[in-house]
């Protein structure tokens, strides 16, 4: 018993689960290494090296034993060995699941290579356009084959476009899922594929509203007021009511005096050197004292 438990588990890991075709649209053919091609049928089964063509305005899929499943667009040529991880892409497009926790995958055109760890993406590739990656979940990493040095890593949500005879791999961009999953032809139209719940994820999340920073509440505006200098407090004056002359001023009671720290300026009027309805006489020229005149012979005059 022990002895055939090990040869079921040893043959059991020889033998690679073959696929099946699980959805016809239009013209599928396939193509076995060593056969004629001829049309495919619902449930055929496909081996390693089989390859796949589809015509115009059609479409097919793929679904393998550990449930990796692979859809193939219009004017398509694929071709798969591993169970389906390791898919060439000659011309069209493909999408391609790939289950969580799995051992992997890999898209190969003739010019990108695209390592899969559990996600779903859609590959496209002509030869005039260049290579085309979105991913719809998950993540994967794309290298140029001719220049090993360019990799990039693309999450769920994001695409990148890279040309034909690139030697950089482009930033990518963001892509609506949304709109996907309502109008490409490798989704809308066919049944559910096990990763919707994570591409819904992915469409929450790009319709989420950004988050923003926590700020004061904000009231009205308020007026803003310009602040005055500080004015110095004038100096008033206080009547004097004695009867005699002001001891201050020396004019009559009555006359607004000032205090003695007061310095008023003597040209303005009301201060106590020049008080309302007073005369402030001037002060008296000096003569000038005259020269003396010289004589003509020398000596002065007078």
């Amino acid at each position: 018993m022990t002895g055939a438990l090990i040869a079921t588990f040893a043959l059991s890991q020889t033998s690679e689960p073959e696929g099946h075709v699980t959805a016809i649209f239009h013209e599928v053919q396939l193509l076995p290494e060593q056969a004629d091609a001829r049309p495919a049928a619902l449930n055929d089964k496909v081996s390693n090296g089989t390859a796949l063509r589809t015509g115009d305005d059609s479409r097919s899929e793929l679904t393998f034993g550990d449930l990796t499943i692979t859809r193939l667009g219009e004017n398509t040529i694929f071709s798969f060995d591993r169970a389906g991880r390791s898919v060439r892409l000659d011309s069209g497009s493909i999408l391609l699941y790939v289950k969580k926790n799995s051992s992997g995958a890999e898209v190969s055109t003739k010019a990108v290579t695209v390592g899969i760890t559990g996600t779903t993406l859609i590959v496209d590739s002509t030869p005039q356009g260049g290579d085309h990656l979105i991913v719809l979940e998950g993540g994967a990493r794309m290298t140029l084959k001719n220049h090993i040095d360019q990799s990039s890593f693309i999450q769920g949500g994001q695409m990148v476009r890279v040309p034909s005879g690139a030697t950089k791999i482009p930033k990518p961009t963001n892509v609506r899922i949304e709109e996907l999953l309502k109008t490409h032809p490798l989704l809308a139209g066919l049944p559910l594929l096990p990763s919707q719940d994570l591409m819904l994820a992915v469409v929450q999340g790009q319709n989420a509203p950004p988050p923003q920073t926590e700020t004061a509440e904000a009231g009205p505006a308020r007026p803003t007021k310009k602040r005055s200098k500080p004015q110095p407090t004038p100096v008033q004056g206080v009547p004097v009511t004695q009867s005699g002359p002001s001891i201050w001023t020396g004019y009559p009671s009555g006359t607004v005096a000032y205090p003695p720290s007061y310095s008023p300026r003597p040209w303005r009027p009301g201060n106590v050197r020049n008080p309302p309805g007073s005369y402030t006489p001037k002060r008296p020229t000096p003569t000038p004292t005259p020269r003396k005149k010289k004589r003509p012979g020398g000596g002065y005059v007078g």
